[in-house]
């Protein structure tokens, strides 16, 4: 997870790892709900071609 900016880390753990909703997890990053739809859609992106290599 190291690869991922923190932005992406910060919001793949709180979705994935903590089940908070995208609304919960842009409330306590003070950014949208779509910003935070793209932070969780790159950083799994970016996880799953670090797994393939």
């Amino acid at each position: 997870m190291t690869s991922l900016t923190e932005p992406q880390r910060v919001s793949v753990l709180l979705v994935h790892g903590h089940r908070y909703t995208y609304d919960e997890v842009a409330q306590i990053l003070g950014v949208s709900a779509a910003i935070v739809r793209n932070h969780v859609h790159r950083g799994l992106r970016g996880l799953r071609t670090q797994l393939r290599e």
